[in-house]
């Protein structure tokens, strides 16, 4: 199979769809010739369906995700395929391998769509550069805590346009302490868009159903966590429960906003004694019904 390369020229901005098709003519005694199909291209748009040929990373970090990812068949996660949580006591990059030209820009948004799990004290950050990477500014205030379902993220990138600003690196750094961790940072469908649709902070999600997520560390010593999320107002009790069904712990029971509500339980019945060795179960109980995962406690 041969392979043929060019160039397009012409100008173009970040957020423009390229469209384009090959004609071929063989100049040969059979006189061959074929038209391919219409390709589009979206410029300023990273799905990391070809890799990660446009990013510096080091080995055993940033790598491709193919199995939680929101389009296409790969995203991007910090540990992949080091099992379910990312490494203690590290800090963890990928950063963009050339710099955005926003020169001739006066306004321009990073969206992106990601979802995260970090365990208390670590935090993720979206950091950009003007002066080759020398010196780094937060795009917006540390991402913490977890959201476990994809949603878009928009950041402004206002401050970074205009004349002198044609080298502008991004990157995603996340930093974790010694103690608790989680599944971590994975993210996808990345775009550089020329308009204003952020102001530095992203939007609160609201879940569109009820749902009930995997506690980390599972299983634990001292302290476990978990997430469930309500698309409405509505009354929950939320408990953990042993093999023989009893109740050992009320941990929520009343009235609850809607959103995404985190949920910390340090392995102590209801009376504040330890609980000992062995299965539980958390669960869920609202207007739709009982949700119930597992959960395992080491002393």
């Amino acid at each position: 199979m041969d392979t043929f390369g060019g160039r397009i020229r012409g100008q173009f901005n970040y957020g423009d769809v390229l469209k384009y098709q090959f004609a071929i003519n063989e100049r040969s005694a059979l006189s061959l010739r074929g038209m391919s199909p219409i390709y589009e291209m979206n410029l300023g748009f990273e799905g990391f369906e070809f890799g990660l040929d446009a990013w510096q990373t080091k080995p055993g970090g940033w790598g491709l995700e193919k199995q939680r990812v929101r389009t296409g068949q790969n995203a991007i996660h910090e540990s992949p395929g080091q099992g379910v949580n990312y490494p203690a006591d590290a800090e963890v990059i990928i950063t963009l391998r050339e710099g955005l030209d926003l020169s001739r820009l006066s306004q321009a948004t990073l969206s992106l769509w990601h979802f995260f799990a970090f365990g208390e004290g670590d935090y993720g950050y979206v950091e950009a550069s003007r002066d080759s990477g020398q010196t780094w500014s937060a795009l917006s205030e540390p991402l913490t805590g977890s959201v476990l379902k994809y949603y878009q993220a928009e950041f402004s990138l206002d401050e970074l346009t205009g004349p002198g600003n044609d080298n502008v690196l991004l990157r995603f750094r996340l930093r974790s302490d010694a103690s608790i961790n989680g599944p971590g940072w994975f993210i996808d469908d990345i775009s550089i868009l020329p308009i204003r649709t952020a102001v530095g902070r992203e939007e609160e999600m609201i879940p569109d159903e009820v749902m009930l997520f995997d506690a980390y560390p599972n299983p634990f010593n001292a302290q476990t966590q978990f997430q469930y999320s309500l698309p409405v107002e509505m009354t929950i009790r939320l408990s953990i429960m042993n093999t023989l069904g009893q109740e050992v712990a009320v941990i929520e029971n009343g009235v609850t906003p809607a959103g995404v509500h985190t949920i910390r339980w340090d392995g102590r019945d209801r009376l504040g004694h330890a609980a000992p060795t062995g299965l539980y179960f958390y669960r869920l109980q609202t207007p739709n019904g009982p949700m119930v995962k597992k959960l395992t406690l080491l002393r």
